[in-house]
């Protein structure tokens, strides 16, 4: 009899045993489980999302220029017509002179892009700028910009950049002419 409670004894510790080492191959089996590669050489598909030293954190561009120009853009925001409202931004970006205030544009009708348009000429034409010029969606404003800059800066070879005949000709190359 005591041969068989040692031979119980034994079997329960080889069925504990036996469970380690089945939770341990199934644990190190998902560790392992990669295209049959180790875990150290594993290649992880998703990205970890533990934070990167060193690197700035992400700022949405609306928040941060509303953030920098708070005191003006919330006083823009309290006006209850949506065109004051928008009239005072362009204002605002053509004071600092700042296409980010050009994004806070907002129209109620998703088809009227002209308010839009109208910041960048106006900032266009506060930096003497042709490239910020033909950000403006709208022909015309792009245009007038460009003529404003033509003009002030005494460049007839911008004039070429004027989509409508009559103001590149008649207007822009004229007038600098003349000068």
């Amino acid at each position: 009899m005591n041969i068989f409670k040692q031979f119980k004894k034994i079997n329960f510790t080889f069925a504990i045993l036996l469970a380690v080492l089945l939770v341990g191959v199934l644990v190190t089996g998902c560790i392992v489980e990669n295209n049959g590669l180790p875990a150290d050489k594993a290649v992880v598909n998703e990205p970890l999302a533990l934070p990167v030293k060193n690197q700035p954190e992400q700022v949405d561009p609306e928040k941060a220029v509303i953030e920098k120009y708070r005191t003006e853009i919330n006083e823009c925001a309290s006006k209850e017509d949506e065109y004051y409202r928008n009239s005072c931004l362009i204002e605002v970006a053509k004071k600092h002179k700042d296409l980010s205030v050009c994004e806070l544009v907002k129209v109620s009708n998703p088809n009227i892009t002209i308010r839009k348009s109208e910041c960048f000429g106006e900032v266009g034409k506060e930096m003497l700028d042709k490239s910020v010029c033909e950000l403006a969606a709208d022909v015309a404003i792009k245009d007038k910009c460009v003529l404003f800059i033509a003009i002030e800066k005494q460049d007839i070879s911008l004039c070429k950049n004027i989509s409508d005949s009559y103001y590149r000709t008649e207007v822009c190359e004229k007038r600098i002419i003349d000068n």
